[in-house]
């Protein structure tokens, strides 16, 4: 008994055998790809979406890229007789992602899906790279900690599984928050810029700068973005913008249907939908989109007097920044709740050096891949609020709470 109550008294212990669970609970995860690529599994990947664009692309149907029927046809031809809920999974990105697609549409599928899983490979070792680099003069135990929360993260799982781009999103907000840190910039303005292949998540981050007078990140931003929209024109004509537009739009009111599952999100309209399930379409879209204007004033609340990265409470900012875009975004999809990575990860450099509850905070973080794994299989849904979003919904409020005391001590 002495030793089980010792056990629980030193933090370093429980933190050292947590980080041991969350190890054990990442080699699961490999070995579960490893099956789902034996059983042959990953042409359910949203992978799929993305090659079968790049072989648009590379067949010289580029002017037809957001042409439904004829994506249809390529997909089921690739696909030889397996298919899609409703036929097709459809490719509702910007094309400049298309573009990049192209190359790997010379090899099979299957071929392209494994050289893909290396880029993640990479991205993952990169994510792993900038997190030692963000906790260099931490301890061993708490640095060692704080990674393998990340590796354990079931939304990184799921990543993988999918060939999605949430990894690659989450590694370019890293970079910008170290670029905004270290004063470079223009490197954060092209990390921003790079995150534009998952354009829902920009507004709030671009209003931040705008708001903030971060004159020279935003306009590297602006030129980057300028260059990725000629690029497109040049090579796949114009209009392709203006399609891409219209397949936004489009997508922001369909349900359940061409890949689009908002009672899966982790976001407001996830919870609303599993709500108010007999609430009209149209209603929860409204009321989504007010409940996205008020964030984008919230935003211009907190940067309004400038951003100031070496201020005692600029993590505790960014770190609502993100939440408020996260929450509110319309499509916000389970893999991309690998983003919470980054407000936890903002929350824990905060408390660390400002107060003297860090180690509770670190010990929920290592808690948190078990907790999201255990409530997916049994009461994901159930509550009307899916565990990660009720994650987000908590630790904006907390973080609030240390705002207003952090202001409240300059103020005196």
């Amino acid at each position: 008994m002495s030793t089980y109550r010792a056990f629980f008294r030193e933090p370093a212990r429980l933190q050292k055998a947590l980080s041991w669970l969350n190890i054990g609970i990442f080699v699961s995860y490999i070995g579960l790809w490893f099956i789902a690529a034996l059983q042959g599994l990953f042409w359910r990947a949203d992978f799929t979406a993305f090659y079968t664009a790049g072989l648009m692309v590379r067949s010289g149907a580029a002017a037809q890229l957001y042409d439904y029927a004829l994506q249809t046809s390529y997909q089921q031809q690739l696909l030889q007789g397996r298919s899609f809920l409703g036929g097709l999974l459809p490719y509702n990105y910007p094309p400049h992602l298309a573009l990049l697609m192209m190359p790997f549409s010379f090899v099979p599928l299957p071929v392209a899906f494994g050289f893909w899983t290396l880029l993640q490979v990479v991205l993952l070792l990169w994510l792993v790279r900038l997190l030692r680099r963000i906790t260099i003069d931490w301890p061993v135990v708490e640095r060692r900690a704080l990674i393998c929360a990340a590796l354990a993260l079931p939304m990184l799982m799921q990543t993988f599984f999918l060939g999605a781009l949430s990894l690659f999103v989450t590694v370019m907000f890293l970079c910008f928050y170290v670029a905004l840190k270290t004063a470079h910039h223009e490197k954060g303005g092209l990390w921003l810029a790079l995150v534009s292949f998952k354009p829902q998540l920009l507004p709030v981050p671009v209003l931040m700068l705008f708001v903030g007078r971060y004159w020279r990140t935003l306009l590297a931003a602006l030129l980057v973005g300028l260059l990725i929209f000629c690029a497109v024109g040049m090579g796949m004509g114009w209009s392709r913008w203006w399609e891409f537009v219209a397949v936004l739009r489009r997508s922001v009111s369909v349900e359940n249907t061409l890949g689009i599952y908002p009672e899966t999100m982790y976001n407001l309209k996830g919870s609303l939908t599993l709500l108010f399930s007999e609430l009209p379409e149209l209603t929860i879209n409204r009321i989504v989109w007010g409940a996205f204007l008020v964030s984008l004033f919230l935003v211009i609340g907190i940067w309004n007097k400038g951003i100031y990265p070496q201020s005692p409470d600029f993590e505790l900012r960014l770190a609502i920044t993100f939440l408020l875009g996260m929450l509110f975004s319309p499509h916000f999809n389970p893999q991309d709740g690998l983003l919470l990575l980054l407000p936890a990860l903002l929350t824990y450099v905060y408390l660390r050096e400002h107060t003297s509850f860090s180690g509770v905070f670190l010990i929920l973080m290592l808690l948190m891949p078990v907790l999201f794994l255990i409530s997916e299989f049994t009461i994901e849904g159930v509550l009307g609020i899916r565990i990660p979003t009720l994650a987000m919904v908590s630790l904006i409020i907390f973080l609030s709470v240390l705002l207003r005391r952090s202001e409240a001590r300059v103020t005196l």
